[in-house]
């Protein structure tokens, strides 16, 4: 049973004659069967704590459901019985792993608050086509990345991918971690990746980006001294209240997006912007944030993103330049270079 909960069993799942694994336990009778239901009962008040969280959310590791011994399963029965009696382990005695494990009841994500992990398509290069009907919309992204119009089994999306194929795709394994895990009608949807035929490198597939970033919009051919350029159907307001509702969501999730500028505003069709570039994205710094409860989080989100390069600086603040912890306003002072950039075109 630890076996296939480990890999991933699902304890709501019927047979054809409706019966569940609890069921099945129930029926046997046996010594070992009454195991078997104290270990089920252990996950689902492992889920219960961890979704409603409760206080043994913060108290039990689910690293206690990683090994499949004789002895591990005695373990796990006495801490059980432990915690129905009142006499939950002291922290120091807990081992907490880098992630959530499957509990019988789907696979978890390491962010606050919980979810379930989902499934993100892997796309066959062979499967990516150049757009038939419209002109080229290949646009710089990053120092290392471009944004590149394509079909996707006639689908069209947008590509970013590697400057020069076969480099570190430390920049798209960046952004892949966070974009998968956080979703939000202002933050540009990841709709597959790629993998190179080696596997050693890859390509995101977001949904399609019809007009550019905000840079490519407000700076065709550089920056501008004749003033600001208008943005197509989107009044300035407008376009910097979706980038705030991305960030207040960002924030909301304890995250930083760390590299905001005019770069990572994606201007996906007149009228709507989206926030994407989450590379750079880093736990906020807890001295700037009200106290949290512990098992709210005890996990933590995605590890820190990678250090904004030198061309993002004008639009980050010094203590993201100089790679320390975020704070709250980190954003916000990007956001208003950001919002001086569209009133002044510079």
């Amino acid at each position: 049973m630890l076996h296939l909960l480990q890999a991933g069993g699902d304890l709501r799942l019927h047979d054809q004659q409706g019966r569940t694994p609890r069921d099945w336990a129930e029926q046997g009778g046996a010594r070992q069967s009454r195991e078997v239901l104290e270990l089920l009962e252990l996950c689902r008040a492992r889920m219960s704590a961890l979704v409603h969280g409760g206080g043994w959310a913060a108290g039990v590791s689910p690293g206690w459901l990683q090994a499949s011994s004789a002895h591990h399963l005695c373990g796990l029965l006495s801490l059980l019985r432990r915690h129905r009696a009142g006499r939950a382990p002291r922290r120091e005695q807990i081992r907490r792993p880098p992630q959530i494990p499957a509990l019988g009841f789907g696979q978890l994500s390491s962010l606050w608050p919980l979810g379930l992990v989902t499934g993100i398509p892997l796309a066959d290069p062979k499967e990516l086509l150049p757009a038939q009907g419209e002109p080229d919309r290949t646009y710089e992204s990053s120092s290392h990345t471009l944004m590149a119009n394509l079909l996707w089994r006639g689908h069209p999306v947008t590509a970013r991918q590697l400057k020069v194929p076969g480099t570190q795709p430390d920049v798209l394994l960046a952004d892949l971690q966070h974009c998968s895990t956080l979703h939000h009608p202002n933050v540009l949807l990841l709709m597959a990746l790629s993998p190179s035929a080696d596997l050693s490198g890859l390509c995101l597939l977001f949904e399609p980006v019809w007009l550019g970033s905000l840079h490519v919009v407000l700076h065709p051919q550089g920056p501008s001294h004749g003033g600001p350029r208008t943005v197509p159907g989107l009044p300035p307001g407008h376009l910097l209240l979706q980038v705030l509702e991305a960030l207040l969501f960002l924030q909301a999730r304890w995250r930083a997006h760390g590299g905001l500028s005019s770069h990572a505003v994606q201007l996906v069709r007149p009228g709507l912007a989206k926030v994407g570039s989450l590379e750079h994205g880093r736990p906020l710094h807890q001295r700037w944030l009200q106290p949290r409860p512990e098992q709210g989080y005890p996990w933590g989100g995605p590890g820190p993103g990678l250090p904004p390069p030198p061309e993002l600086y004008p639009w980050l603040p010094l203590e993201l330049i100089c790679g320390d912890m975020p704070a709250t306003t980190s954003d916000l002072y990007s956001f208003c270079i950001l919002a001086q950039e569209v009133f002044t075109g510079q």
